[in-house]
C-alpha cells in the first residue's frame, strides 16, 4: 500500500488531491494509497448533497468551508485527523456492498485505537429510527458501523466516493490533546489499513501529475 507524505492545503486543494489519488494516479502502480493531510486554516467540509451557502450560515465566524465529492454530513476539521484512502477497482473493498467496506475501514480503525491505548472503541450498531436534517452535522449521531468510544459517542466515520476507477473513502476522527500524539495514531492506522490488503506500507511521493495538475499532457494522457 502507497502511504503518501502528509500535507497541509486549503480544503479546495485537499478534495482535488483526493480525487487524484482515485483517478489520477498514472505513475503509480494500480495498488491502495492512503494519505493523511491537514487543514491551513480553520476548515469545515459538507456533503456533497448539501447546500453550501446554509451550511456556512451555521459556522462560527472565520471558518472557510470546501464541499466533498464524498456524502455524509458537517465535518468540522480543526482538530481532527484526516485521511483519504483509495482504492482500485478491482481490489478488496471495491468489489464489496458499500456498508461491508465502511464496516472493514472502521473495523481497521478500532483496532488501531485499541493499539495505542485508546481502549474500548467498537462499532456502532443500527441507530434508532431518526430524522437527519439536510445540514446535518457528521459527528452528531453516530451511524450503523462508524467508529464509537466506550460512551457511544462518535469517534470515527467516513464517506464513499465510488466511479470507474474504483472506490475513494474520505473519513475523519476527532482527536482530544490527552489522547497522545495524533502521529502515533496515523502510523496505526496505516498499519492496520494494508493488513486489510495484505501488503505492506511504502512510502512514496506524490506523483508529478498530482503535484501538477495543469502540466500538459502527451498523446497517451501522461504528464511531463
Amino acid at each position: 500500500m502507497f502511504l503518501l507524505p502528509f500535507k497541509i492545503s486549503p480544503g479546495e486543494e485537499n478534495m482535488r488531491l483526493d480525487l487524484e489519488m482515485l483517478s489520477g494516479w498514472r505513475e503509480l502502480p494500480d495498488r491502495p494509497r492512503l494519505r493523511f493531510y491537514g487543514w491551513d486554516g480553520q476548515w469545515f467540509s459538507c456533503g456533497i448533497s448539501q447546500n453550501p451557502s446554509e451550511v456556512k450560515e451555521l459556522l462560527p465566524p472565520g471558518a472557510n468551508l470546501v464541499r466533498r465529492p464524498t456524502g455524509g454530513g458537517i465535518v468540522d476539521h480543526r482538530n481532527d485527523i484526516t485521511y483519504a484512502l483509495a482504492v482500485g477497482r478491482n481490489m478488496p473493498l471495491s468489489e464489496m456492498h458499500a456498508a461491508e467496506s465502511y464496516k472493514i475501514v472502521h473495523a481497521a480503525i478500532a483496532a488501531a485505537m485499541d493499539e495505542i491505548g485508546l481502549k474500548g472503541v467498537s462499532l456502532a450498531g443500527i441507530p434508532p429510527a431518526q430524522k437527519n436534517g439536510p445540514l446535518y452535522s457528521c459527528f452528531e449521531c453516530p451511524a450503523q458501523f462508524d467508529a464509537v468510544l466506550s460512551d457511544g459517542s462518535k469517534l470515527a466515520g467516513a464517506a464513499q466516493k465510488r466511479n470507474r476507477f474504483g472506490i475513494l473513502f474520505q473519513g475523519s476522527l476527532k482527536w482530544l490533546p490527552h489522547w497522545g500524539k495524533k502521529r502515533s495514531a496515523m502510523d496505526a492506522v496505516a498499519k492496520k489499513f494494508a493488513d486489510i490488503f495484505r501488503e505492506a506500507i511504502e512510502r512514496v511521493d506524490f506523483p508529478h501529475s498530482m503535484e501538477n495538475p495543469h502540466a500538459p499532457a502527451d498523446k497517451k494522457g501522461r504528464r511531463d
